[in-house]
């Protein structure tokens, strides 16, 4: 099949006025998803477990650079028979339980932004259909089978026409996946510092997970997700054990004879070069 020329018209006229409203399309959902975003609740008390886990692990990982007063008392505060933070788990919170005492809110924010989500994308893929429908804008640099023709040649019924070519709906697609990506590089270029990395990956997945890809982390995110909660009594027991187990070495105790070996060594080296 002979190349078809495509008018520079198109291009100026139905190409780049694509990409640019499906981009400040983009931005604008961004902005009113993070306008709408409600901050969920934090349980204290959750947190506060996290964190001692957390600064269990890491004691047994670097307890070896503390002196051996202050290891072994981290080690009593969080092992200690009976009244040690690890002999003391919080109790399992019921599922149901969990569920009533959801913070509605967070319902509330999602379903918000799945509104947003369906209104503007739902117009804007009728107002591109509607001034854009029936044109050719590109043409892919690699050749494709006839299967990708249906899903690049929307809006446009040529039989004849070689499936290398993208009408201008299916632009559209194209743009909208894209879009969100180049957006996230102008924010890192211009220092965007309000825009946290929460906000960057809800960018990025907006156009692609659709509406479910909101604050709660999918449609099995927060309180209704089908797993339950981990036991803290296990988790608690894991890491007493865990720390328990841990072998003190002081690493300090001979860096002063290290660091004489050390030179001597070097010094070794230097007579001998």
């Amino acid at each position: 099949m002979d190349v078809i020329l495509l008018d520079p018209k198109i291009r100026d006229f139905v190409l780049v006025p694509i990409f640019f409203i499906v981009c400040m399309a983009t931005l604008l959902r961004q902005n009113l998803m993070t306008y709408m975003k409600s901050e969920p609740a934090v349980d204290v008390k959750e947190v506060r477990n996290a964190q001692h886990m957390t600064r269990a692990k890491l004691l047994k990982i670097n307890g070896d650079w503390l002196t051996p007063g202050g290891f072994f008392k981290r080690k009593a505060f969080y092992n200690k028979k009976d009244t040690g933070f690890f002999w003391n788990p919080p109790p399992q919170k019921n599922p149901l339980e969990a569920m009533a005492q959801a913070d509605p809110s967070q319902t509330a924010g999602m379903m918000k932004q799945q509104m947003v989500f369906l209104f503007l994308n739902g117009g804007l893929a009728y107002f591109i259909n509607y001034l854009f429908s029936g044109f050719v804008v590109a043409k892919t640099p690699f050749p494709l089978t006839y299967k990708f023709k249906s899903m690049l040649q929307r809006g446009v019924d040529v039989a004849s026409l070689d499936s290398t070519y993208v009408s201008s709906f299916s632009w559209y697609f194209v743009a909208l996946f894209g879009s969100s990506g180049v957006i996230s590089l102008f924010y890192h270029i211009g220092g965007a510092g309000d825009m946290d990395t929460e906000d960057l990956a809800a960018l990025s997945l907006g156009a692609t997970m659709g509406p479910m890809a909101g604050p709660m982390g999918g449609p099995m995110g927060g309180p209704m997700g089908g797993m339950a909660s981990p036991d803290p009594a296990k988790l608690f027991e894991t890491e007493r054990e865990n720390l328990e187990i841990k072998v003190y070495e002081q690493r300090v105790s001979k860096a002063e004879e290290a660091l004489l070996l050390k030179w001597r060594r070097q010094q070794t080296q230097v007579t001998v070069a």
